[in-house]
């Protein structure tokens, strides 16, 4: 092949699992299928080889000079089908420093895109260096004021492109420098003067079979991680052939150096570390030096598995090649190592023990994550330089990668091809949420920015992930103070942003951008100012241009200075699916959907005016909680805002039925005593935790918790319904079970095994939070007093832990009562009485009527007397009761019975006292006609209106009284009344009492 043209690499290393991504807006790209994907899959030598020839086109076409030459270095698919190809630019054998370029191959096959201004000829002239290479070495050692005698160096010539400092091509020495009580270090010097103008950090036939082990972490405290069984050694080894042969070494308490790379972790049975943290004098290979290794193995395990399967991209460089991660390493030979490190030179990541003054090695979940994200990008950009600019995006990138995969390891459980949005905000926690606490932080770019600590620009560039995926207040919200003067679970929430705020666009969407900006569009040298030019490209692929995730990218990176903002012009819209509600379960599951030009910025669900969820960012799909709400019809409404104030609303109408429940406090939000509770059961209060609510009960070990419950005679459905979930960090051993069972009334025998749910069952709905569902049919058991237990069964040092909440056990069935009416004509009353009744726990009002007579309500009570003027006499009535749900259903129908009122005699008129102003009665002292309207407390028998006679507290005399003419011929009359005493009795005083009441009838003469 003509040494202009392109050279090929070893691609059968580069080949990657197929994945998958939430469902995007219609006027996206589309996604392209699984049988795509694996039909892509099998054609990959064939894209790599069309790659290659429309490159070696452009090559020819930018007539580049004999001696260029491009070799692939890593490869990476995108959810559309394209590959992206980094080329390594040499000329004349020269490797090229910020020379790579980067090619796209069309999901057809037919195009590629090239970032042409890379592909140029060189203007460095001579390629003889004028300074030698031993020369150049002593001159940077002088300057440095190193001994030679004690310095390990490499120098590498190599050509600087005008691309990578913004002046020239020039030829130049890339020296490595390792010394004693320094850090390990390259430098970049003049080929022709030996001036040094750039530098930066360094750190940055055996057959095996693959096992699961059993680990206990300083930070993980009980884990499954990968292992490997060594059969020429009959020991088990921390290495993972599952995922590229990744292993940890020990570094036996060492400084790196050339001469030592740390030896591997190997013992005879596959249970590691004790959860200890490492102090100086305990052995490093011990079960104390093990707890290290065992934070270390778990984070590359989860890390690898979210780049595979949530980016397609084999391990940090897409070629599957191992991590590589060493525990237990010192700074130099004098003291401890307090922090981590990743090597280009040995592509590895290197982690110490803690300062004197520290606790905790540095093997921790998010920096084991973060250091394999300075391989990421090394390998995704190019170039093992890290200056300037580049130096803060590594740093960064870094940061971003630790945040998505600690949402991965949470809310997914380190599986599946989504990373989960989730209320805990505290996974944002670290460098890349607060621009002010990690040294001297800055709230965005700056002028001169690529002469600051790398650690500080990266805390701006990782920021900008933040606000793209979870959004940020307005300024004026962050001057409220809360939720900013919150814990540090919400100071994501907390950055200065915008003037109008940001909306977030969710980590899936803002991750899959990061991705693609980082292995497809990044060149090798890139700046802020590039980086968002490269995520508005990778935003224009995946969601279209002028999209509103293009649009957020805009934004996000305008909270930080760089670039504008662009104008919110258009409304929000808003819409939400039919609320489906499960009455047994108290839930209704909603999906609402958004869009805005710039992002939603909060979203409001609201049961007429409660509101059940308010969120930051735009739509929602999952459950919400009806438990408390009351039965009934009611408006289910969303309301939406954006950055602009601009507002939009949907509405559903759904009715809440309810049901007949047995079980008390199901979801245990009560925490009543209901429930009995057995060793490693727990009622736990956790953030994100729980299905609906915030408790649920969480079993490890041998553990049960159980409720007894007595199930009416005349049930005809009896429906046992609970959620599961598993513990979300670990996977379970498949022999962990949690059981579902009926006792008897003694609690002694189980009668009946309703389920067993293995430890490895699939629970990782996100709507639900990760709660599957069951629901089984206990008809059986009408008529008897029976225990529901949950019982878990494994060992109490097992990791796993399920977790059940919302247990509901409803029955239904004929329900009955007994209804009454008794007709007094001398009382002037009916009265009616509903009692004993069965069959529900449902009533919420009765409702009594016949033809002839209105309906009424009776009150909770179940009693009420109505005055018998309302009846005709000597007409029979035929009344019925309705016994009604506060959803307004029929539960049933009672009666009829027969009311007839017989014709009667009455000397007294207005015995009511309904009639206006105390007509026929006569009153003196305290007594008075009163009305039940605008009183607190109602105490009229029938109607609104009583007759009250009382002091208040004082001597009195009080009479109510009425002249009542008597017929000649009368031969009985009766004195008939209702009283009602109401006494309070206060400090010093016996209170009111009635002394006597007298009433007469006289004949008149």
């Amino acid at each position: 092949m003509n040494s202009r043209l392109v050279r090929g690499a070893v691609w059968s290393a580069l080949l990657f699992a197929p994945f998958s991504v939430q469902a995007q807006r219609l006027a996206a790209p589309a996604w392209i299928p699984e049988t795509e994907r694996l039909r892509l899959r099998a054609q990959r030598p064939q894209r790599l080889q069309k790659a290659a020839e429309l490159f070696q086109h452009e090559t020819a076409r930018a007539g580049l000079a004999a001696g260029d030459a491009f070799e692939a270095k890593t490869a990476a698919e995108d959810t559309l089908g394209r590959l992206h190809v980094r080329y390594e630019r040499r000329h004349q054998g020269l490797r090229v420093l910020g020379g790579d370029v980067k090619v796209s191959l069309s999901h057809a096959g037919s195009s590629l895109s090239v970032a042409r201004t890379k592909v140029r000829p060189l203007t460095h002239g001579s390629i003889g260096p004028t300074v030698a290479k031993t020369d150049a070495v002593d001159m940077l050692l002088r300057e440095l004021r190193i001994d030679p005698s004690k310095a390990e160096t490499n120098a590498e010539l190599l050509i600087e492109s005008a691309e990578r400092n913004g002046q020239r091509d020039r030829l130049a020495w890339l020296i490595s420098v390792q010394a004693p009580d320094t850090d390990h270090t390259y430098y970049l010097t003049d080929a022709s003067t030996g001036r040094k103008f750039d530098s930066w950090a360094a750190v940055q036939t055996d057959s095996y079979t693959a096992h699961d082990g059993w680990g206990t972490g300083y930070y993980n405290k009980r884990v499954v991680i990968p292992t490997a069984f060594n059969e020429s050694t009959n020991k088990y080894e921390l290495m993972d052939p599952t995922r590229g042969n990744t292993r940890v070494y020990d570094f036996r308490d060492r400084a790196p150096s050339n001469s030592f790379n740390g030896e591997p972790y190997e013992k005879t049975n596959n249970d590691w570390g004790n959860g200890r943290d490492w102090e100086v004098g305990d052995s490093t290979s011990g079960l104390t030096g093990q707890s290290a290794a065992v934070d270390a193995m778990y984070a590359a395990k989860i890390t690898w598995d979210l780049l595979l399967n949530v980016f397609g991209r084999e391990s940090h460089n897409g070629n599957g090649s191992p991590f590589r991660l060493r525990v237990h390493a010192r700074k130099d030979s004098g003291s401890l190592y307090g922090d981590a490190h990743w090597n280009t030179d040995c592509d590895c990541a290197t982690f110490g023990d803690g300062a004197e003054s520290e606790s905790g090695h540095r093997a921790d979940f998010a920096t084991v994550a973060h250091e394999l994200g300075h391989g990421y990008f090394y390998s995704g950009v190019g170039g093992d330089d890290n200056s300037g600019e580049k130096a803060g995006l590594n740093e960064g990138t870094g940061d971003i990668l630790a945040a998505i995969a600690n949402h991965y390891r949470v809310l997914a459980n380190g599986q599946g091809t989504v990373v989960p949005d989730g209320p805990d905000v505290s996974l944002f926690r670290w460098r890349n949420v607060n621009p002010w606490g990690y040294k001297r932080g800055f709230g965005g770019y700056i002028s001169g920015m690529q002469y600051e600590e790398e650690h500080v620009q990266g805390n701006v560039y990782a920021r900008m992930f933040a606000i793209l995926a979870a959004g940020a207040p307005s300024r004026a919200e962050y001057d409220q103070g809360p939720p900013c003067e919150l814990s540090d679970r919400s100071v994501f929430r907390c950055l200065i942003s915008l003037p109008q705020g940001v909306a977030g666009i969710g980590i899936q969407k803002a991750a899959q951008i990061f991705h693609l900006a980082t292995v497809a569009k990044m060149d090798s040298s890139p700046t802020f100012h590039e980086a968002r030019q490269d995520w508005l490209a990778a935003a224009e692929d995946l969601y279209g241009e002028n999209s509103p995730e293009y649009r957020s990218v805009m934004t996000a990176f305008a909270a930080i200075a760089v670039g504008e903002a662009p104008a919110d012009t258009q409304t929000p819209t808003v819409s939400m699916g039919l609320p489906v509600v499960d009455d047994g379960e108290q839930s209704v599951f909603v999906s609402v959907s958004t869009d805005d030009d710039i992002g939603v910025r909060t979203m409001d669900i609201r049961r007429n005016a409660f509101l059940m969820k308010g969120l930051h960012g735009d739509g929602f799909v999952g459950f919400l909680d009806l438990r408390g709400a009351s039965f009934g019809s009611f408006a289910l409404n969303a309301t939406v805002r954006d950055a602009a104030g601009r507002s939009a609303a949907a509405q559903r109408n759904i009715t809440y039925r309810g049901a007949n429940y047995l079980i008390r406090d199901g979801g245990f939000e009560l925490e009543s005593s209901d429930w009995n509770w057995h060793t490693n059961a727990d009622l736990l209060d956790e953030d994100n935790q729980a299905f609906l609510g915030s408790n649920y009960a969480a079993f490890t070990g041998d553990s049960w918790i159980r409720q007894r419950v007595s199930v009416p005679a005349g049930t005809t459905k009896l429906t046992l319904g609970f959620r599961v979930a598993v513990n979300r960090k670990v996977p379970a051993p498949v022999s962990s079970t949690l059981a579902v069972e009926i006792m008897n009334e003694a609690g002694t025998q189980v009668t009946d095994l309703v389920a067993s749910i293995p430890s490895t069952v699939n629970t990782y709905d996100l709507s639900s939070n990760h709660y599957k569902k069951y629901t089984f049919n206990l008809t059986g058991y009408a008529g008897k007093t029976v225990w529901v237990r949950f019982r878990s069964d494994g060992s109490s040092s097992d990791p796993r832990r399920f977790r059940v909440d919302n247990v509901f056990l409803t029955y239904e069935g004929p329900v009955s009562a007994q209804f009454t009416a008794v007709v007094d004509e001398a009382d002037r009353s009916v009265t009616f009485r509903v009692k004993n009744v069965t069959g529900t726990n449902l009533l919420d009002r009765i409702e009594i009527g016949s033809p002839g007579f209105p309906g009424r309500r009776m009150p909770a009570s179940g009693v009420m007397a109505v005055d018998t003027s309302e009846f005709n006499e000597n007409i029979t009535y035929q009344v019925t009761a309705r016994l009604l749900s506060a959803a307004g259903v029929k539960l049933a129908e009672i009666g009829p019975v027969a009311v007839r009122v017989k014709p009667s005699h009455h000397r007294l008129s207005n015995t009511g006292f309904e009639a206006a102003n105390a007509l026929f009665w006569t009153t003196t002292g305290n007594a008075a006609i009163v009305s039940d309207a605008g009183q607190d407390k109602h105490f009229a028998y029938m109607g609104g209106k009583y007759a009250r006679i009382g002091g208040r507290g004082v001597s009195h005399v009080a009479t109510l009284y009425q002249r009542a003419i008597m017929p000649d011929d009368f031969h009985s009359a009766k004195l008939s009344f209702r009283l009602r005493i109401e006494s309070t009795d206060v400090s010093g005083d016996s209170g009111d009492y009635l002394n006597w009441i007298s009433a007469s009838l006289s004949k008149t003469v």
